[in-house]
């Protein structure tokens, strides 16, 4: 305390001010009852020695810090802005700018854009194109539930479901997705790697044939049948060669398994177990699906979309040819009519 009192007397700003801090202190501590001395003697020494050396709050704004026990003003929020624009020293961060607003119509059209897909659609004769079509436009185009195409969605891929519908099919065939109708083929993602083979099977085989050649083969089967038997060779051929790979790597695995029981063989073995138990499930759910369609006699018959149109085709014709005879009866009915009145009107004036 000795020490403090002399490097505080030291300085020349703040030796007036030695005397009037020292018996005001005194005063106070001899202000204290003599039974609470000793609990206040630590205390009272500490705010001594606190305020031997902390200067005045003025005196500090005007002429710094002094020494090493002096105490910083806060700054203000003016000051503080100013140093943090210039300096770049404050530790506040920069406001976040605001979200560009959007419009409803800009975000209508996004989602818009967002929800078409890639199709190919190719036709009965052979010609395809590449479109870009959402939900709406595919309801539109073939006439079914929108419901319908939740099965080619991202949820049931590598699903095997096959629905018949009044004027298409829809076919879920593990990686192949599409919708049939009796004139039109549109499959999904048609430039995904997995199926580029039934794109080029497609193709091949409905390769731009002329009506006449196209009808003579569709005697023997419909083109929307046409179509399913490609997808079902297909899918057949692809797991046909995942069995194939799956048992070449099999075998060399149980055979390094029977000459040395280790725990990489075993994982190994594993493996190939979840793979097989994987593809077995794939074969099953196509197999299921072939089933369920052949046991139901009222599906099969939804199927045949090409009968379908030509019975509801010669409904029409023979609707419009029914309506053109009876129009023709009712005019000669009405011709029949106006000659009766006619002589009936001759006969009333001869004899008046």
């Amino acid at each position: 305390m000795a020490i403090a009192e002399r490097e505080y007397s030291n300085d020349p700003r703040r030796r007036s001010r030695t005397l009037p801090q020292t018996l005001t202190l005194t005063v106070l501590f001899l202000l204290f009852p003599i039974r609470r001395r000793r609990r206040h003697v630590a205390t009272t020494a500490q705010a001594l020695l606190l305020l031997l050396l902390l200067p005045r709050r003025g005196l500090c704004q005007e002429e710094g810090p002094i020494g090493a026990g002096s105490v910083h003003p806060k700054p203000t929020s003016a000051s503080s802005a100013g140093r943090s624009g210039v300096g770049g020293g404050s530790s506040e961060p920069a406001p976040a700018p605001a979200p560009a607003e959007t419009s409803p119509a800009a975000a209508k059209g996004a989602k818009r854009k967002g929800g078409a897909r890639l199709w190919m659609r190719l036709g009965r004769v052979g010609r395809s194109e590449i479109v870009e079509l959402d939900k709406g436009a595919i309801v539109a185009r073939v006439g079914i539930p929108a419901r319908d195409l939740r099965i080619l969605g991202p949820v049931f891929s590598y699903s095997s479901t096959i629905l018949a519908r009044e004027r298409a099919m829809v076919v879920n065939l593990e990686f192949i997705r599409a919708v049939v109708t009796a004139e039109e083929v549109l499959l999904l993602d048609p430039l995904s790697q997995e199926v580029l083979p039934f794109v080029d099977q497609l193709r091949q085989h409905f390769s731009m044939k002329n009506p006449v050649e196209a009808a003579e083969i569709e005697r023997e089967l419909p083109f929307e049948f046409q179509v399913l038997e490609i997808a079902l060779d297909v899918v057949c051929s692809c797991l046909d060669a995942e069995t194939a790979e799956l048992e070449k790597a099999a075998y060399p695995v149980l055979d390094e398994l029977t000459k040395k029981v280790s725990n990489k063989n075993l994982e190994r073995v594993r493996c190939l177990k979840g793979d097989l138990t994987r593809l077995l499930a794939r074969l099953q759910k196509v197999k299921d699906e072939i089933e369920h369609l052949l046991d139901d006699h009222e599906d099969m018959a939804h199927l045949c979309l090409t009968r379908k149109q030509i019975q509801n085709q010669r409904f029409e014709a023979l609707t419009a040819s029914g309506l053109l005879i009876a129009l023709l009866q009712l005019e000669q009915i009405a011709q029949n009519i106006t000659l009766i009145s006619r002589v009936m009107q001759a006969l009333s004036q001869v004899y008046t």
